[in-house]
Protein backbone atom coordinates (compact mmCIF):
# COMPACT_ATOMS: atom_id res chain seq x y z
CA UNK A 1 0.00 0.00 0.00
CA UNK A 2 2.87 2.33 0.86
CA UNK A 3 4.56 1.70 -2.50
CA UNK A 4 1.28 2.28 -4.37
CA UNK A 5 0.64 5.57 -2.55
CA UNK A 6 4.16 6.83 -3.18
CA UNK A 7 3.97 5.88 -6.85
CA UNK A 8 0.68 7.71 -7.37
CA UNK A 9 1.71 10.75 -5.31
CA UNK A 10 5.08 11.23 -6.95
CA UNK A 11 3.73 10.49 -10.41
CA UNK A 12 1.03 13.16 -10.04
CA UNK A 13 3.53 15.66 -8.64
CA UNK A 14 5.97 15.13 -11.49
CA UNK A 15 3.28 15.82 -14.08
CA UNK A 16 2.43 19.11 -12.36
CA UNK A 17 5.95 20.43 -11.97
CA UNK A 18 7.62 18.88 -14.99
CA UNK A 19 10.41 21.21 -16.04
CA UNK A 20 11.46 22.09 -12.49
CA UNK A 21 14.17 19.39 -12.66
CA UNK A 22 16.35 21.06 -15.30
CA UNK A 23 18.16 23.14 -12.63
CA UNK A 24 17.46 26.54 -14.21
CA UNK A 25 17.12 29.56 -11.92
CA UNK A 26 16.53 33.31 -12.27
CA UNK A 27 13.59 35.09 -13.89
CA UNK A 28 15.55 36.36 -16.89
CA UNK A 29 15.40 32.94 -18.54
CA UNK A 30 11.66 32.77 -17.85
CA UNK A 31 11.01 35.61 -20.29
CA UNK A 32 12.78 33.97 -23.24
CA UNK A 33 11.07 30.60 -23.32
CA UNK A 34 13.25 29.13 -20.56
CA UNK A 35 16.53 29.36 -22.47
CA UNK A 36 19.39 29.81 -20.00
CA UNK A 37 22.75 28.52 -21.31
CA UNK A 38 24.50 31.72 -22.36
CA UNK A 39 24.41 34.48 -19.75
CA UNK A 40 27.69 35.01 -17.90
CA UNK A 41 26.16 36.04 -14.61
CA UNK A 42 25.64 34.56 -11.13
CA UNK A 43 22.60 32.53 -12.30
CA UNK A 44 24.99 30.49 -14.44
CA UNK A 45 25.86 28.67 -11.20
CA UNK A 46 22.79 26.55 -12.03
CA UNK A 47 22.04 27.42 -15.65
CA UNK A 48 25.46 26.55 -17.12
CA UNK A 49 28.66 26.74 -15.03
CA UNK A 50 30.67 27.03 -18.25
CA UNK A 51 29.12 30.48 -18.77
CA UNK A 52 29.88 31.37 -15.14
CA UNK A 53 33.59 31.05 -16.03
CA UNK A 54 33.39 34.51 -17.68
CA UNK A 55 31.85 36.20 -14.63
CA UNK A 56 33.58 39.44 -13.57
CA UNK A 57 34.14 40.02 -9.84
CA UNK A 58 31.20 38.41 -7.99
CA UNK A 59 27.42 38.37 -7.90
CA UNK A 60 24.49 37.09 -5.87
CA UNK A 61 20.73 36.81 -6.32
CA UNK A 62 17.43 35.48 -5.03
CA UNK A 63 14.51 34.17 -7.09
CA UNK A 64 10.93 33.04 -6.62
CA UNK A 65 8.56 31.24 -8.99
CA UNK A 66 4.88 30.54 -8.36
CA UNK A 67 4.05 27.78 -10.82
CA UNK A 68 0.45 28.03 -12.07
CA UNK A 69 -0.14 30.46 -9.16
CA UNK A 70 -0.22 27.57 -6.67
CA UNK A 71 1.78 28.01 -3.47
CA UNK A 72 2.25 24.23 -3.33
CA UNK A 73 4.19 24.41 -6.61
CA UNK A 74 6.41 27.38 -5.75
CA UNK A 75 10.20 27.37 -5.89
CA UNK A 76 12.79 29.53 -4.11
CA UNK A 77 16.44 29.96 -5.08
CA UNK A 78 19.57 31.74 -3.88
CA UNK A 79 22.87 31.88 -5.77
CA UNK A 80 26.35 33.29 -5.22
CA UNK A 81 29.30 33.25 -7.63
CA UNK A 82 32.82 34.69 -7.53
CA UNK A 83 35.59 35.07 -10.07
CA UNK A 84 38.75 33.09 -9.27
CA UNK A 85 41.90 33.09 -11.42
CA UNK A 86 40.82 31.86 -14.89
CA UNK A 87 37.30 30.87 -13.89
CA UNK A 88 34.65 31.17 -11.19
CA UNK A 89 33.12 29.20 -8.33
CA UNK A 90 29.54 29.31 -7.13
CA UNK A 91 26.95 27.89 -4.78
CA UNK A 92 23.18 27.63 -5.09
CA UNK A 93 20.39 26.78 -2.64
CA UNK A 94 17.05 25.70 -4.09
CA UNK A 95 13.74 24.55 -2.61
CA UNK A 96 10.54 23.42 -4.32
CA UNK A 97 7.14 22.41 -2.97
CA UNK A 98 5.50 22.48 0.45
CA UNK A 99 5.17 20.36 3.61
CA UNK A 100 3.56 17.33 1.92
CA UNK A 101 6.15 17.16 -0.88
CA UNK A 102 9.37 19.16 -0.84
CA UNK A 103 12.58 18.95 -2.83
CA UNK A 104 15.79 20.67 -1.72
CA UNK A 105 18.98 21.03 -3.71
CA UNK A 106 22.41 22.43 -2.82
CA UNK A 107 24.71 22.95 -5.79
CA UNK A 108 28.46 23.64 -5.96
CA UNK A 109 29.77 24.82 -9.33
CA UNK A 110 33.07 25.56 -11.00
CA UNK A 111 33.63 27.12 -14.42
CA UNK A 112 37.03 27.18 -16.17
CA UNK A 113 38.02 29.42 -19.08
CA UNK A 114 40.14 27.48 -21.56
CA UNK A 115 40.53 30.52 -23.82
CA UNK A 116 38.63 33.73 -24.52
CA UNK A 117 36.42 31.66 -26.83
CA UNK A 118 35.84 28.44 -24.88
CA UNK A 119 34.95 27.36 -21.34
CA UNK A 120 33.89 24.25 -19.43
CA UNK A 121 31.86 23.93 -16.26
CA UNK A 122 30.73 21.33 -13.74
CA UNK A 123 28.18 21.28 -10.93
CA UNK A 124 27.73 18.80 -8.08
CA UNK A 125 24.34 18.64 -6.34
CA UNK A 126 23.13 17.26 -3.04
CA UNK A 127 19.40 16.57 -3.49
CA UNK A 128 16.74 15.66 -0.96
CA UNK A 129 13.10 14.66 -1.44
CA UNK A 130 10.81 14.85 1.61
CA UNK A 131 7.27 13.43 1.69
CA UNK A 132 5.03 14.37 4.62
CA UNK A 133 2.61 12.28 6.67
CA UNK A 134 5.45 10.17 8.03
CA UNK A 135 6.77 8.91 4.70
CA UNK A 136 10.22 10.36 5.36
CA UNK A 137 12.92 11.57 2.97
CA UNK A 138 15.60 10.36 0.57
CA UNK A 139 18.78 12.05 -0.62
CA UNK A 140 21.22 11.58 -3.46
CA UNK A 141 24.13 13.16 -5.33
CA UNK A 142 23.98 14.25 -8.95
CA UNK A 143 26.29 16.04 -11.37
CA UNK A 144 25.98 18.34 -14.37
CA UNK A 145 28.55 19.33 -17.01
CA UNK A 146 28.48 22.14 -19.57
CA UNK A 147 30.42 23.83 -22.35
CA UNK A 148 30.25 27.31 -23.90
CA UNK A 149 31.88 28.29 -27.19
CA UNK A 150 32.08 31.71 -28.85
CA UNK A 151 32.10 31.13 -32.61
CA UNK A 152 32.52 34.83 -33.44
CA UNK A 153 31.57 38.23 -32.02
CA UNK A 154 27.87 37.58 -32.62
CA UNK A 155 27.32 33.83 -32.22
CA UNK A 156 27.51 31.65 -29.10
CA UNK A 157 26.85 27.93 -28.83
CA UNK A 158 26.49 25.83 -25.68
CA UNK A 159 25.67 22.36 -24.42
CA UNK A 160 24.68 21.15 -20.95
CA UNK A 161 24.16 17.65 -19.57
CA UNK A 162 22.03 17.37 -16.41
CA UNK A 163 22.16 14.33 -14.12
CA UNK A 164 24.07 11.87 -16.35
CA UNK A 165 24.51 9.56 -13.33
CA UNK A 166 20.71 9.06 -13.05
CA UNK A 167 20.51 10.02 -9.35
CA UNK A 168 17.41 8.60 -7.67
CA UNK A 169 14.58 10.74 -6.31
CA UNK A 170 13.41 7.92 -4.04
CA UNK A 171 15.39 4.73 -3.49
CA UNK A 172 12.25 2.84 -2.47
CA UNK A 173 10.67 3.29 -5.90
CA UNK A 174 13.85 3.67 -7.91
CA UNK A 175 12.42 6.90 -9.39
CA UNK A 176 15.28 8.87 -10.97
CA UNK A 177 15.63 12.60 -11.46
CA UNK A 178 15.47 13.36 -15.18
CA UNK A 179 18.61 13.12 -17.30
CA UNK A 180 18.47 16.10 -19.65
CA UNK A 181 20.57 17.13 -22.65
CA UNK A 182 20.55 20.77 -23.77
CA UNK A 183 21.94 22.25 -26.97
CA UNK A 184 21.61 25.90 -27.91
CA UNK A 185 22.75 28.93 -29.85
CA UNK A 186 22.49 32.67 -29.21
CA UNK A 187 22.90 35.29 -31.93
CA UNK A 188 23.37 39.03 -31.43
CA UNK A 189 21.17 40.35 -34.24
CA UNK A 190 22.03 43.95 -33.38
CA UNK A 191 23.33 46.00 -30.45
CA UNK A 192 19.80 45.93 -29.02
CA UNK A 193 18.49 42.48 -29.98
CA UNK A 194 19.57 38.96 -29.03
CA UNK A 195 17.97 35.86 -30.56
CA UNK A 196 18.16 32.68 -28.46
CA UNK A 197 17.27 29.06 -29.14
CA UNK A 198 17.65 25.75 -27.31
CA UNK A 199 16.66 22.15 -27.72
CA UNK A 200 16.04 20.45 -24.36
CA UNK A 201 15.75 16.65 -24.40
CA UNK A 202 14.79 14.60 -21.36
CA UNK A 203 15.89 11.10 -22.31
CA UNK A 204 12.45 9.78 -21.31
CA UNK A 205 10.25 12.38 -23.05
CA UNK A 206 9.91 14.30 -26.30
CA UNK A 207 12.25 17.21 -27.04
CA UNK A 208 11.31 20.74 -26.00
CA UNK A 209 12.25 23.55 -28.40
CA UNK A 210 12.84 26.93 -26.74
CA UNK A 211 12.88 30.20 -28.69
CA UNK A 212 13.41 33.65 -27.23
CA UNK A 213 14.27 37.27 -27.98
CA UNK A 214 15.66 39.97 -25.70
CA UNK A 215 15.30 43.62 -26.72
CA UNK A 216 17.37 46.23 -24.88
CA UNK A 217 14.97 49.16 -25.22
CA UNK A 218 17.23 51.39 -23.10
CA UNK A 219 20.32 50.88 -20.95
CA UNK A 220 18.13 50.18 -17.93
CA UNK A 221 15.01 48.55 -19.44
CA UNK A 222 15.01 45.24 -21.34
CA UNK A 223 12.00 43.44 -22.86
CA UNK A 224 11.79 39.67 -23.43
CA UNK A 225 9.47 37.20 -25.13
CA UNK A 226 9.64 33.52 -25.96
CA UNK A 227 8.00 30.20 -26.70
CA UNK A 228 8.46 26.59 -25.56
CA UNK A 229 7.04 23.68 -27.55
CA UNK A 230 6.57 20.88 -24.98
CA UNK A 231 4.20 21.72 -23.47
CA UNK A 232 3.18 24.64 -25.71
CA UNK A 233 3.93 27.70 -23.58
CA UNK A 234 4.32 31.40 -24.32
CA UNK A 235 6.54 33.59 -22.17
CA UNK A 236 7.17 37.28 -21.58
CA UNK A 237 9.18 39.40 -19.19
CA UNK A 238 11.30 42.46 -18.56
CA UNK A 239 14.44 43.49 -16.71
CA UNK A 240 15.44 46.67 -14.88
CA UNK A 241 19.13 47.48 -14.44
CA UNK A 242 19.55 49.92 -11.55
CA UNK A 243 23.26 50.57 -11.03
CA UNK A 244 24.54 47.39 -9.30
CA UNK A 245 21.09 45.80 -9.02
CA UNK A 246 19.08 43.91 -11.62
CA UNK A 247 15.39 43.11 -11.17
CA UNK A 248 13.84 40.60 -13.56
CA UNK A 249 10.18 39.65 -13.88
CA UNK A 250 8.69 37.00 -16.15
CA UNK A 251 5.68 34.78 -16.59
CA UNK A 252 4.91 31.73 -18.63
CA UNK A 253 1.41 30.97 -19.90
CA UNK A 254 -0.01 27.49 -20.46
CA UNK A 255 -3.49 27.54 -22.04
CA UNK A 256 -4.58 24.62 -19.82
CA UNK A 257 -3.00 25.56 -16.49
CA UNK A 258 -2.58 29.35 -16.61
CA UNK A 259 0.20 31.72 -15.61
CA UNK A 260 3.42 31.02 -13.71
CA UNK A 261 4.90 34.35 -12.53
CA UNK A 262 8.51 34.59 -11.38
CA UNK A 263 10.82 37.30 -10.09
CA UNK A 264 14.51 37.57 -9.26
CA UNK A 265 16.71 40.26 -7.75
CA UNK A 266 20.46 40.28 -8.41
CA UNK A 267 23.42 42.27 -7.16
CA UNK A 268 26.83 42.65 -8.82
CA UNK A 269 29.46 45.25 -7.85
CA UNK A 270 29.80 46.42 -11.42
CA UNK A 271 27.62 48.37 -13.83
CA UNK A 272 28.66 45.97 -16.59
CA UNK A 273 25.74 43.53 -16.18
CA UNK A 274 25.47 41.33 -19.27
Amino acid sequence: MRILFLSLFIGTSLVLFAGNDDNTTGARKGGVGGSSLFWTDQWAVDNNPAAMAFLKKWGTGIAYENRFQLNELSSRSTVFAKEVNTGAIGISLNQFGYSAFREDRIGLSYGQRLSKYLSLGIQMNYRSTTIGEGYGSDNSLSGNVGILARINDKLLTAAYLVNPNRAKRTKELGEAYPTIIKLGAAYQFSKKVDLISEIVKDIDTEANVLLGVEYRATEIFHLRAGYASNPATSTFGFGLLLQNFQIDFASTFDSRLGFSPQISISYRPSSNIE
